[in-house]
């Protein structure tokens, strides 16, 4: 409880002046208005502790809403219709992540995966016996990237949309080598 007057001075100057009493005398009012304040200020500080858990939750739920699952191996069905076992991370019912494609005719990718196809660095095995190892975009070749032909032929260079573009070098199978320039898959020089 806060006293209505203040304690005797134990060596006491002079007498109080008139203001010092009118001090006194208003001294509960600001005592409640302080009160008052604090009451409001702590009802603030409560409001935005709230708001910070209610934040940390959202951010928190985000996380593990939108952090690839556990690995797993599932029958999958790409977006452009091919079909095999995905076995690899998953978020949103799509492969996320690093992971592993065999496809039903025996094709292999092991490769980074957004939006449940091949995106980022990887590499690819095909039944015919050629080979990939580079950078994909939505399934296909673009980036860097090294195409290695089974009859001994290869590519080193840049694609796009799966197809020999920008600088590179290819080799057939006899040795002759085209290096330079490529434009959808035609050598410019």
């Amino acid at each position: 409880m806060i006293p209505e007057t203040r304690p005797v001075d134990p060596i006491p100057a002079q007498a109080p002046s008139a203001a010092a009493a009118t001090a006194v005398q208003t001294a509960p009012a600001a005592v409640e208005n302080t009160s008052a304040e604090k009451r409001s200020n702590k009802s603030k500080v409560i409001l935005i502790s709230a708001g910070a858990v209610v934040l940390a939750l959202a951010a928190v739920l985000l996380i593990v809403f939108n952090t690839p699952k556990d690995v797993r191996s599932v029958s999958y069905t790409t977006p452009n219709g091919y079909t095999g076992i995905y076995t690899g991370k998953w978020l949103h019912g799509q492969p996320y992540g690093n992971g592993a494609f065999v496809l039903d005719n025996g094709a292999v990718y092991d490769c980074e995966w957004r939006d449940g196809l091949p995106n980022g660095h990887g590499t690819s095995k095909l039944p015919n016996g050629d080979n990939y190892n580079g950078n994909w975009k939505d399934g296909r070749f673009d980036g860097q990237g090294l195409l290695t032909y089974s009859d001994g032929s290869f590519y080193n260079g840049e694609f796009k949309d799966g197809q020999f573009n920008g600088q590179g070098r290819y080799t057939d199978a006899d040795g002759i080598v085209k290096s330079g320039m490529w434009e959808d898959g035609v050598f410019m020089g």
